[in-house]
């Protein structure tokens, strides 16, 4: 029905192999008007620490993050992603390092860089 109300339920079923490819294609036709949920779902690990993050949660914030490199951010918002780029899920990095590599902040280009270099020691 296209009501923004369903956003959540699109936001949790990021976590399900099965309902991904339909979540993402959903929060997709919201384009602008999710940006902010999509941004706070991709900071925010579940459960908060010191317990270990699920598996499934980083699959939705890594979802949340690849959504957010199709739109347009703001040099603030940019900021916020930049907090990632020390998280410890490599996948996770690759995605914040792709959103600062398109900031209009030439410190926020340079952060993402340097930091795909490190992690691109650990890669296999």
């Amino acid at each position: 029905y296209r009501r923004e109300d369903c956003v959540p339920l699109f936001i949790e079923a990021l976590k399900d192999d099965i309902c991904r490819p339909a979540a993402l294609n959903g929060l997709r036709y919201y384009g602008d008007r999710v940006r902010s949920r999509l941004l706070a779902e991709g900071l925010r690990g579940k459960p908060a620490s010191p317990d270990p993050e699920s598996t499934s949660s980083l699959y939705r914030r890594r979802c949340s993050l690849e959504l957010l490199r199709e739109l347009r951010l703001s040099p603030p918002e940019h900021a916020e992603v930049l907090s990632l780029l020390t998280h410890h899920d490599p996948e996770l990095v690759l995605q914040a390092c792709a959103i600062c590599a398109r900031s209009v902040c030439s410190e926020y280009r340079e952060s993402a860089l340097e930091r795909l270099q490190t992690l691109k020691q650990s890669l296999d």
